[in-house]
């Protein structure tokens, strides 16, 4: 599926921590195979992690939590 005409590749779970932790937030706790991360503003990301990569689409259904856009995200993953 593509948003905005971008599309969210693959990551690796270092690529979505690295990408929370530059947005300012810290793990919390994990329950299951979903990790729960949360900002100094109390919003709460759940990152869920299945096998070595992240599902874009969850990924997506995440950074929505967290009031990121896909572009602001992929602007972030080029210039990382």
């Amino acid at each position: 599926m593509i948003f905005a005409g971008v599309g969210i590749p693959n990551l690796k779970e270092r690529d979505a921590t690295d990408f929370l932790r530059s947005k300012g937030f810290s793990y919390v706790r994990t329950s299951g195979s979903h990790q729960m991360w949360r900002n100094p503003e109390g919003i709460t990301a759940v990152l869920a992690i299945h096998g070595k990569d992240v599902n874009p689409n969850g990924f997506r259904k995440m950074l929505k939590q967290i009031g990121v856009s896909v572009p602001e995200f992929m602007d972030y993953w080029r210039n990382r």
